[in-house]
Parts: structure tokens; sequence; C-alpha cells
């Protein structure tokens, strides 16, 4: 097995089964050891652990995992890593399985609650992450624990409050059912090739689901408010996909009952005022 910390050693791997990197599919490699093994050790690993690794590339993080868990699914979209793994992984480990092809689309043929890993993990690559984490959320597909290294902005944007420039309607369905965490703030130097910008490691720990509001208005009511952000809260709700499910006048007697003013703007209300909405909402009446 080749060292993960030595960028000579990968360069040599991929020169020798002409393989190259590829900035369309946003890979960069985890050379830290530190790094790497803060990541493996978050996953809380047992015997009986179902995983998903997300960009696994050349397997830094996989042999170590596919050792110790009951299962590994590998989410890879580049046919020449695939081959490696192939090769090198799967062959030594019938517990682990590579799904080919584009994580966003593949994934979803897992929907049934049956097929929920206990966590998803992986380097994601910076310009689908946030898609693929809310992607996993908003489709109600919910692991005990997710942890991830993405790009630290978006780290901050997932954590973020309201009345913060970063809070987004990522930042609401997130927090929604996941208590976030940015446990590392991990240098462009660690990565090869080296990216442009710094990485955050973020953990996210399933909470308790609250009842007494239906998800699907939550989630719409928080697309809609963040539509456009410097609208008020009135004119987002009038063009919004809320108004296409219930009657308007009933939207705005659930935010009169939550004692919510219709001026104000989505980005300065907490996730528990939303919660509150959805629950007026399903009790208002016209």
């Amino acid at each position: 097995m080749i060292n993960f910390n030595s960028v000579r050693e990968i360069q040599d791997l991929l020169e020798i089964n002409n393989l190259a990197m590829s900035k369309r599919f946003g890979q960069n490699f985890l050379i830290s050891e530190q790094a790497r093994e803060q990541l493996i050790s978050l996953l809380d690993l047992t015997d009986d652990s179902k995983i998903w690794e997300i960009g696994p590339g050349i397997g830094a993080m996989s042999f170590d995992i596919a050792r110790r868990a009951k299962s590994l699914y590998l989410f890879e979209i580049d046919k020449g890593f695939i081959r490696l793994l192939n090769e090198n992984l799967v062959s030594n480990y019938p517990n682990t399985q590579i799904i080919e092809g584009d994580i966003l689309k593949t994934w979803k043929s897992f929907l049934n609650p049956i097929d929920i890993p206990d966590v998803i993990f992986g380097n994601l690559p910076y310009y689908i992450s946030g898609s693929i984490i809310e992607g996993f959320i908003e489709h109600n597909f919910l692991p005990k624990k997710m942890v991830f290294t993405i790009q630290k902005e978006l780290a901050q944007r997932l954590c973020a409050t309201a009345n913060n420039k970063n809070f987004s309607y990522l930042s609401l369905v997130c927090q929604l059912d996941y208590k976030i965490e940015i446990i590392k703030t991990i240098s462009k130097n660690c990565f090869y090739p080296i990216p442009e910008v710094e990485s955050s490691i973020i953990e996210m720990r399933l909470k308790t689901s609250e009842d007494g509001f239906c998800r699907e208005d939550f989630l719409l009511l928080a697309k809609d408010l963040f539509a456009a952000r410097r609208k008020t809260i009135q004119n987002n709700l009038k063009s919004g996909n809320l108004a296409k499910k219930y009657d308007i006048d009933r939207i705005f007697k659930a935010f009169s009952d939550a004692n919510i003013e219709l001026s104000r703007r989505g980005e300065t209300l907490e996730i528990g005022d939303y919660m509150e909405i959805c629950k007026k909402l399903s009790q208002a009446s016209c």
C-alpha cells in the first residue's frame, strides 16, 4: 500500500496507472494523516457500522474503514479510481461495494428507509457539497451522523443562525434535523492538489425530531422566505410555493397567530419561529 501522505507516491501511482486528477470532479486528496485519523475517529466505528463514503478517490481512508465496519459503500464517479478500488480494496474486502456515477443521482436508488446507513462521510467536492447535504435532508434520508470535509465558508453557512449574513435556506434545513459542529479548519496545504480555499471538518449529529408541525410545510416555507432575501415575508409568500398548497389568507393568519409580522424578512426568523408558523398553519381556518 502506498503512503497516502506522500505527494510523490500518489503522483507515481497515478502515472503508473495512466490516471490524472480532474478539476471537473473537484478532486483533492487529503494528505494529512492527522486529519484523516480525526475524520475516521468521528465515525464511531463498530463491527455493526454501515458506512457510506462519498468520493473515496484512491482509498486513503477506505481501507481502514473496510477493516472495521460491517459494510462500506463507496460512491465514486472517476472510472480510473473505481478500477484501482476494485483491484486493491473490493477484491480483499467483500463487505465493500462501489456505487459508480454522480452521487447526486446514484444515492437516490437507496431512498428506502432500510437503506439509510449509520454514517455518511467524505471529503466532498466543493462545487456540489451543499447540494449533496441538502438532498439527503430534503428527502428525509437522515443517518445518525454525517461527517464531512467541506469548504470553510460552507461550514460557516451550515452553522449560521438568524440575522447572520451566512444564514440561508441550507442553514435552516440542516439545523432542523442535526446539531452541527465545526470540528477543525484544515489548511490548504493538507491537500493535493492544493485548493484555492480552506476546508473544515464538520460533524452533524441527528437530533430528536420535534412533533406538531408538517415537515413538507417547513421546507416550502423556508424555500419561499429565502427565495429573495431582501424581500419581505409578505412579498415572498405571495409568489411562493406554499401559496400553491394553502390559501394565502390562511398562511397570513398563521403568521398572525404566531405573532410574527409580515413586514420582516425570512432571515430574521429563528428556526423555532418557522416551526411555530407551520404548527399554526395546520391549525388555521379561514
